[in-house]
Order: structure tokens, then C-alpha cells, then sequence
């Protein structure tokens, strides 16, 4: 009788995982959403399938969707973070289907909103695979990117490494448990290491390349296996794809490539920001005429051929710091334009976020830091644990407006949840440009400075803002009910100077003048 219920077990098993498997490789062949590809780019993901197909590669396809704001309700709850994204510039993240043999994590499923079963942006490596994107890039704009990222890694982060401690000693928890800490249950022995991998491929790398990038068509190679890399470059050729609109991005050596659970995933995103003609990007953006395939051989007969480690782009800038004087007597002149004394204890200088917490994803990874989507095309500032948004006070936000003094191509301010970590709202340098001019006559170098008010309302303001104001809405942040405050959702800012011009990354943010916020009373009754 024993014998025969272990037999039972066992034939319960074998149909279990063939069940699993068989569910995983009908999702990898099934037909995924459609996003409005042009039948030009349909045509050409066709003939490559085709090539590919009959030289013994296995070939499957999967979608786009936008992240946007309200995914959050859907990304907190499995991650407990929304990973300031930027509002103003929702991510396209590329879904695509499981292997028939990759491991799948059940608690990532829907984590990036409503997704199709069997697809995710979040997956792991087969040590022969390649990702290919391939489609029309977005109209004009100030920034384009694609970039992947390790996601999380199973594995403990260092408590003894000096960012550990030092973050310990000088920041209250919650910043240390956004930087080190490991997936929700039941992925508690994952360290969530949201770090980049190398270099971005970004639209001056694709001009430097191929003379043009916004509105072309354009590929894009991610892989762990060089020899994949040339093979997949050589099916291109086949269907008369010229090599310079080709840009493959390394999956590092020091990653943990495999399809099994051990092994390290990977999500990939594209970034494009601040389009010249807003009715172009936002069909762009509905039609995402984008297509992307995941790509292995069926019977391989070749050893992988890893890249080696990363190699950073050194980064360069102008010294802002000069204006410190200048930016000193902004803050100063805002109180007196206020009516208050100026008071010190009300002035926050932003933190170089970069420099502060070395924000560079490989070095974030060697101690199990999440890096929350760092990017080396970028600086990053601001004050990690937030304000309040209390009744009767109004944040004055004064800084240095990189587009000005030389060091960006544009800049982005963002109002951050602290609490979901959730980009609400995002101001452009154009939308700041010459906002400290009415203090000309006080403050030198107004041209290169900026000032921008946040308050719950901004009515009855006008003459003391100088229309200079963004209402924070309790659907960006919720009204404070606790006394104490202790319970109550904070706001924080994040400004952004992403490209230095000249360049192909973002400037040295030790260069970078950090702007100040001012704490300042509501007169208003």
C-alpha cells in the first residue's frame, strides 16, 4: 500500500511540473497585445522571425505598456515602492513571455499594472538568449534612453560595508530600509538591488552612431553571450539591417545569468522626456510602435562568451559653486519679500544624492544597495526624509538651473511621495526659467537661478509667488490628520540635470550647486 501511494505521488508530480512547464511555453508562443506597429516594422520583425526560425532559434514575441502614475496602486502593494518614477515621462517597459523553463515569480505578476498572463517586465537570462527591440523611436524630445537593470538578486546585503553604517549613523531608518532591503515575502531572501548595469544607450549615443535617432528605426541588442550578439547582428544583415542602427547593451560577467529561481532577473526600460511637440509624443506614446522578441537557440552548439566587468563613461561639469553666494542671497531676499525674518532653521540645503549615497548601480550592487533605478545620464538632489505639508506653511524651492549655467540639456524637477517613493508631479527648467528675475535687483546671476513655490493652495498667493506656484493636491499628498505627524505622508523633491552638453552622460554631481528649501508661514488667515 506504500508502495502504491508513492507511486501515486510521484505520477501527481511529474504532471504538475509538466502542467507548469506546458503553461509557461504556451504563454512564451502565444499571441501578445498588439501595440499600432506601422506594417514596416511588422514586415521587418517578420523576415527577421523567419531568418532566425530557420537557423534554429526560437523566437517569441511580447509587448509595451506605459508605467504611469496610477500603477503605483499595483507596484506598492508587491514592492512596496513605486520607485520615483517620473510623472511627467511615463517609462515604457518592455513585457515579455517566460521560457518554458524559466522559473517564474508569482509575487511580480500585475506588479507593473495590469499585465497579460505569462508576461512580465521583470525575467531572467538564459545564458544564450538575446532581447531584441526594434521600431520606430518617438519624435523630437530633450531625452531618450534604453537601459536595463539588474532587479534583485538572492543573496543578503552587506551591514558591514561603510555605506551601510554610514547611512545608519546619519539618517533616520527609513532611509536606510530604502536603500537596504529584501523583496516582500515570500521573496524575503532576494535583496531588492534595483542598480544599473553599464553605459545607457541614449539618443546621443544613437546620433554619435547612426547620424540620427528621434524618429528612426532603430535595434536594440541586450545579451549576457557575445557570440548571441553576432549571430543576431548577422540575421539582421540577412534582411539588409545596416550595422550602425544597432546598439547592443552587455549583461555584465558579474551578473548571475540562468532561468532558475538562484539566478538574477533583469527589467529593461525606456525613457523619453520632454518632446518638442506634445501631441506627436502623446500618439507615440498611445501607438508605442515598438516590437520586442526574446530570442534563444533550440539546439546550441556553441560555449556563451560573457563580456567582462563594467567600464563607467567618466563624467565631467562646470563648477556651479561660485553662485553659492548668489543662491545664499535668493533665500535671504525671499524672506524679506515674505515679510518674515529669516531664520536658518527654516533653510534645507538638498542633499547630492549621487555623491552622498554613491548612486552608481555597479558599486550599489557589491553590497546588496538598491540603487532605486539609478542612471548615469543624470544627477541627482534632494532631502531624503521629506516635509511635512502642514497647514499654514509653504515650501519655497530656490536653485541653480543647470539648462542656464551650461551643465544640462534639461532639467526636471520632480514632488515625490516619500512614503510609495511615487513621482506625483514634475516641473521642467523651462517651466522655471527666469523665475528669479523680480529679484534682480537684490540677487546677482538671477538668470541662473530659479525659484518655484508649493503650497496647498496657491489662491490669494499670486503677488507674493509671482504665479510661480504648484498646488499640492491631496491626491499627490494626503492631508495631515496626526498632531504629531508621525502617520502623515511626506513630500520631497528630486531635481534632475540630465546630459551634459558635449557629452554623451550626465554631469559630475560634485560640480552641481544643491538647491535649498525654504519652510515658510502662510500669511494668509
Amino acid at each position: 500500500m506504500k508502495t502504491k501511494w508513492i507511486g501515486l505521488f510521484c505520477l501527481f508530480a511529474i504532471l504538475a511540473i509538466l502542467l507548469g512547464l506546458g503553461a509557461n511555453a504556451a504563454s512564451a508562443n502565444a499571441v501578445p497585445p498588439q501595440n499600432n506597429v506601422p506594417n514596416r516594422v511588422e514586415n521587418i520583425a517578420s523576415r527577421l522571425t523567419d531568418v532566425l526560425t530557420k537557423a534554429g532559434f526560437e523566437v517569441a514575441r511580447g509587448y509595451f505598456k506605459l508605467y504611469t502614475i496610477p500603477d503605483c496602486q499595483y507596484t506598492y502593494p508587491a514592492l512596496k515602492s513605486c520607485f520615483y518614477n517620473n510623472p511627467a515621462a511615463p517609462y515604457v517597459l518592455p513585457l515579455v513571455p517566460y521560457w518554458a523553463n524559466e522559473w517564474v515569480d508569482p509575487a511580480l505578476q500585475n506588479a507593473w499594472g495590469p499585465t497579460e498572463p505569462g508576461y512580465n517586465g521583470v525575467h531572467r537570462f538564459d545564458e544564450r538568449e538575446a532581447v531584441l527591440i526594434l521600431g520606430l523611436l518617438p519624435p523630437k524630445g530633450a531625452y531618450f534612453g534604453v537601459q536595463s537593470w539588474i532587479f534583485s538578486r538572492q543573496d543578503t546585503y552587506d551591514t558591514s560595508s561603510y555605506m551601510y553604517n554610514y547611512i545608519k549613523t546619519n539618517y533616520p531608518q527609513g532611509v536606510l530600509d530604502a536603500f537596504f532591503h529584501t523583496l516582500p515575502p515570500p521573496d524575503e531572501e532576494r535583496v531588492q538591488t534595483f542598480d544599473s548595469l553599464s553605459n545607457i544607450t541614449n539618443n546621443v549615443v544613437i546620433e554619435q552612431q547612426s547620424g540620427a535617432a528621434f524618429n528612426q528605426l532603430r535595434y536594440f541588442i541586450i545579451t549576457p553571450d557575445q557570440t548571441m550578439d553576432s549571430k543576431l547582428r548577422a540575421a539582421l544583415d540577412k534582411i539588409s539591417i545596416q550595422a550602425k542602427d544597432i546598439f547592443t547593451e552587455p549583461i555584465p560577467s558579474t551578473m548571475r545569468i540562468g532561468l532558475n529561481q538562484e539566478a538574477d532577473d533583469f527589467i529593461t526600460i525606456i525613457r523619453y522626456a520632454e518632446p518638442k511637440h506634445i501631441a506627436q509624443a502623446d500618439q507615440w506614446r498611445t501607438d508605442l510602435p515598438l516590437i520586442v522578441l526574446r530570442i534563444r537557440p533550440t539546439n546550441p552548439d556553441w560555449e556563451p562568451a560573457p563580456y567582462g566587468p563594467p567600464v563607467l563613461e567618466p563624467r565631467t561639469a562646470l563648477n556651479e559653486f561660485p553662485l553659492s553666494p548668489d543662491l545664499d542671497n535668493l533665500v535671504e531676499a525671499v524672506f524679506d519679500h515674505w515679510s518674515q525674518p529669516y531664520d536658518p532653521g527654516r533653510v534645507w540645503t538638498n542633499v547630492d544624492l549621487q555623491t552622498e549615497f554613491d548612486l552608481v548601480g555597479p558599486h550599489c550592487l557589491q553590497i546588496g544597495m538598491d540603487c532605486i533605478a539609478d542612471s548615469q545620464d543624470t544627477t541627482y538632489q534632494g532631502f531624503p526624509g521629506g516635509f511635512l505639508m502642514t497647514p499654514g506653511r509653504v515650501l519655497a524651492y530656490a536653485g541653480v538651473l543647470g539648462t542656464e549655467t551650461g551643465n544640462a540639456t534639461y532639467v526636471g524637477l520632480g514632488v515625490n511621495n516619500v512614503n510609495l517613493k511615487l513621482g506625483v508631479y514634475n516641473l521642467s527648467g523651462q517651466e522655471m526659467k527666469g523665475s528669479a528675475a523680480s529679484f534682480a535687483n537684490q540677487v546677482n546671476n538671477t538668470d541662473k537661478l530659479y525659484l518655484h513655490y508649493f503650497a496647498r493652495s496657491c489662491a490669494g498667493l499670486e503677488t507674493l509667488t509671482g504665479g510661480a506656484c504648484t498646488e499640492i493636491t491631496p491626491g499627490m499628498i494626503p492631508l495631515c490628520t496626526d498632531p504629531t505627524g508621525l502617520t502623515c505622508q511626506r513630500i520631497t523633491f528630486s531635481e534632475r540635470d540630465y546630459i551634459f552638453p558635449g557629452t554623451r552622460r550626465g554631469p559630475d554631481s560634485a560640480f552641481i550647486l544643491p538647491a535649498k528649501v525654504i519652510i515658510l508661514n502662510d500669511p494668509r488667515p
